[in-house]
């Protein structure tokens, strides 16, 4: 029968308890970490890399629920809800945008995008001007305007819209479509 020492009993016992201590400190850490409203919305760009757009959206709805007021959250779930063809829920989160006082142009420019695919062209029109006004270099903004207004059958303002845009920048598809409809 072996003998152990007192001494060693109580170097072991330290040990055991200092382990202890680590263990429950690491458990606890990775238990009650805070996920942040930004960590979830990294989560849901993550999920957009992978083509999981509605899974996207779980991570923006979190990332909101946490911090009402993350704006870019709002962005990116209204971005993600236009992909889905839902416009409705996209303009509501550009409204939401508005509301911060948040003047970017890409969020009209959105709001347009939203309109022409619910065919509500006066609403869109206004979107594109205010998107227009806050950036008037935008040439994607143009483009996308004189495209409705060719649908609307509106000749001049739509040859006017890819005339400036060709202007600001020129691009062989912005040069085939003035060619095309502004002969």
């Amino acid at each position: 029968m072996g003998f152990i020492s007192i001494t060693k009993i109580k170097t072991i016992d330290k040990y055991l308890n200092a382990c202890f201590v680590l263990i429950i400190f690491l458990l606890s850490s990775t238990l009650y970490a805070q996920t942040t409203s930004d960590d979830y919305n990294n989560l849901g760009l993550n999920e957009l890399e992978h083509l999981k757009p509605k899974s996207a959206i779980k991570y923006f709805d979190k990332a909101i629920e946490l911090d009402s007021t993350n704006e870019t959250a709002y962005y990116n779930r209204a971005s993600t809800y236009y992909e889905l063809n839902k416009f409705e829920l996209s303009i509501k989160d550009y409204e939401k945008l508005i509301t911060f006082k948040t003047l970017d142009n890409q969020i009209y420019f959105g709001m347009a995008r939203c309109y022409v695919g619910l065919k509500e062209n006066d609403k869109a029109l206004t979107s594109f001007a205010k998107s227009i006004e806050l950036d008037p270099k935008s040439a994607s903004c143009y483009v996308e305007r004189a495209m409705l207004k060719i649908k609307m059958k509106d000749q001049i303002g739509a040859c006017s819209d890819l005339k400036i845009a060709n202007e600001i920048k020129y691009d062989v598809e912005i040069r085939a479509k003035l060619d095309e409809f502004c002969k």
